[in-house]
């Protein structure tokens, strides 16, 4: 009997395997193809988001390193989650219980500094937005301070003390074969559609609501530019400094 089970559980792991193995490399694919339309939409060189992304949620998946779009960081403690759902769940109970300190998606946007920029989780954890807004932000760090070297440092922090350790470790990261990373043929996986704005507008009013009226930049559309409406902050940090980079995130359970 127990041989039985045990041969029942194999059988089910050995018919999931090959569909969990396949989902896995699919979302592989995506923080890079979010990229691509993202550099063409800016001025940012493709090489640089592509490392900034390996950077900041990169793993390994079927031997080979790439953004995961899954990813969380919640004040150095990082979570690789195996859906897009799972990830929104986690983001979800994370700012309901008062976590402000996260990083979010491909370019791990954090959610106290840029939240404010979106309409909900959902539009920032999404890879084509996340990776758009990552390049319209550079974009802008690059037309205030004249270099892809100082826009890459402000990405994380406008504090020498976490920028330049930041780009120590982007500049050691090699050139990424990105075009073989981008699917040539039509992905099997179901397009997730958005809810409709009214229906939104209700998700997380507590970080998308107050915050917006204090914004110094307006984020139109995720196709469009950003607006400056008042006069930056530059004593503000881009990104969270907290990280330090201390080791690799966490497998959520079942990776």
């Amino acid at each position: 009997m127990f041989k039985l089970k045990g041969t029942g559980w194999l059988s089910l792991i050995l018919f999931f395997m090959p569909q969990m193995l396949y989902a896995a490399v699919e979302d592989s694919f995506i923080c890079d193809e979010g990229i691509a339309h993202a550099a063409q939409e800016s001025t940012v060189p493709r090489a640089v988001l592509i490392k900034i992304a390996r950077l900041e949620s990169g793993r390994k998946v079927n031997k080979k390193f790439v953004s995961w779009p899954w990813t969380l960081n919640n004040g150095g403690k990082g979570y690789f989650l195996d859906s897009e759902a799972g990830a929104l769940d986690l983001l979800t109970k994370l700012s309901n219980s008062g976590k402000t300190n996260v990083d979010v998606g491909c370019m791990q946007l954090n959610i106290k500094w840029h939240a404010k920029y979106f309409s909900n989780f959902s539009e920032m954890l999404s890879p084509t937005h996340n990776t758009l807004y990552a390049a319209k932000y550079l974009e802008q760090l690059y037309k205030e301070t004249g270099s892809w070297m100082k826009a890459v440092k402000y990405y994380h922090s406008r504090n020498p003390k976490y920028n330049e350790l930041y780009y120590a470790k982007f500049s050691k990261l090699p050139s990424f074969d990105t075009i073989s990373m981008i699917r040539t043929k039509p992905s099997r996986r179901p397009i997730l559609i958005s809810p409709p704005a009214q229906e939104r507008a209700l998700e997380m009013p507590g970080v998308f609501s107050a915050a917006r009226a204090k914004s110094v930049l307006f984020w139109t559309a995720p196709q469009g530019p950003l607006v400056l409406t008042a006069q930056l902050d530059l004593s503000q940090p881009a990104f969270t400094d907290l990280r330090k980079f201390k080791g690799k995130p966490f497998l959520a359970a079942g990776q």
